[in-house]
């Protein structure tokens, strides 16, 4: 199981957004590349994922996870937007 945030845009600088807010992301997609396999629909919009790495287990607490994943981009909400 992973928790994951996405920013979607029409338009995207990955570089620059990872330099801003000083996060790797787990996953990028450009506007028009396919997606899933290489005969896969385009994608309509560009994206920048942060995934949770999770452990797995038999107990998992989402709200804890959650917050985690809050924390981290919370003061990065200005940087974010600009």
């Amino acid at each position: 199981s992973d928790l994951y945030f996405v920013l979607y845009a029409d338009s995207m600088n990955h570089d620059e957004l990872t330099k801003k807010i000083n996060l790797q992301p787990t996953k990028v997609i450009h506007k028009g590349d396919p997606l899933g396999h290489q005969k896969g629909p385009p994608a309509k919009l560009s994206s920048w994922e942060f995934a949770t790495m999770v452990v797995e287990s038999d107990l998992l607490d989402i709200c804890d996870l959650s917050a985690s994943l809050v924390a981290k981009f919370q003061p990065k909400t200005d940087s974010i937007v600009e």
